[in-house]
């Protein structure tokens, strides 16, 4: 997110499609926004970083929202041009800076070419929607022992609506998700 009202927006460092329009979004509380070049996308988070540590703020870890969940995105700039392969280069060089300065890494949901640079992920690949067949978690059965998967404790969260995924976290091996108001 790339937000239009902020002192360091610059519209020529916004993600370009090949038929060179630019997406708007105003989904989020910021406001009106277009995406940012994920070919920028490190030297922002360095200068964030760098500022709330100037600041005392030194968190444990970061969540990167979206990098390991949203496609991979290409941009026409012609200052900033970027396919989908160097796209996800950046987002990973993004991800071993934030484990470079001793934080955990996180993300929304896995991709497998992003697997060994996250710790954690939001969730993975499940069961929401129709099923058809036998759902396999292929995340948390692969890569069990290089990711942290939580799941949903309840009943068709994460799982067949008739399941309950505490039964699914123990068979997987999977980090409980629990509410701010757990009881047990």
């Amino acid at each position: 997110d790339y937000y239009t009202d902020a002192a360091t927006y610059a519209e020529n460092q916004a993600q370009v499609y090949a038929d060179g329009r630019y997406e708007w979004e105003s989904v989020w509380h910021g406001g009106m926004q277009r995406k940012l070049c994920g070919e920028l996308a490190l030297g922002y988070l360095r200068r964030n970083y760098t500022q709330l540590r100037e600041h005392g703020c030194l968190p444990d870890g970061a969540y990167l929202d979206v990098f390991s969940v949203v496609e991979l995105d290409e941009c026409a700039h012609p200052m900033h041009r970027m396919t989908r392969r160097e796209c996800l280069a950046r987002r990973c060089e993004c991800f071993d800076y934030v484990r470079s300065l001793g934080m955990v890494v996180s993300s929304e949901e896995p991709i497998d070419g992003m697997v060994s640079h996250l710790e954690l992920v939001h969730h993975a690949p499940d069961f929401w929607g129709k099923m058809r067949g036998i759902a396999v978690p292929l995340f948390a059965l692969v890569y069990h022992d290089s990711l942290f998967i939580p799941s949903y404790l309840g009943r068709g969260e994460g799982c067949p609506r008739e399941h309950a995924g505490f039964l699914y976290a123990l068979m997987q091996g999977n980090l409980p998700y629990l509410s701010l108001h757990a009881d047990g």
